[in-house]
């Protein structure tokens, strides 16, 4: 397995967007993605959303739908530990992440991470310019 990277905009957009299609899923629109993303080339990446508070949101979860199942697995494992250690070192005290993919919810499960209440249902708006 290749080690994992921090996301480049400009190196791993395109094999984001294709993995996006691949899922049968739109390309995250552009803007989307925070500046602080890894990567483990050709199989998985995520994204860490930080906030002015000591809580971060790890969003985007994503793998490629030629990755065998087993590359995949360690690939997600070894994101979840690099994110674990870009928290610490920037003094998170939460790691807070939502999936209806039962996979991601027992990846979590496997990295120390607990149900925090009840089934949500995540709403998006646009944000219009001034």
């Amino acid at each position: 397995m290749s080690p994992v990277v921090r996301y480049s905009e400009s190196e791993h957009r395109e094999t984001i967007d294709a993995w996006c299609r691949g899922w049968e899923m739109q390309p995250f629109p552009p803007h989307w993605l925070p500046e602080v993303g890894f990567i483990v080339p050709g199989v998985a990446a995520l994204w860490v959303y930080r906030t002015d508070s000591a809580v971060l949101f790890v969003e985007n979860v994503i793998s490629s739908p030629d990755a065998e199942e087993a590359e995949k697995m360690a690939a997600l494992d070894a994101l979840c530990r690099e994110v674990d250690a870009f928290a610490a070192a920037r003094g998170g005290a939460y790691l807070v992440g939502q999936s209806s993919l039962p996979s991601i919810v027992e990846l979590g499960r496997r990295h120390g991470w607990r149900l925090a209440g009840p089934p949500l249902r995540q709403i998006v708006k646009a944000v219009e310019a001034a």
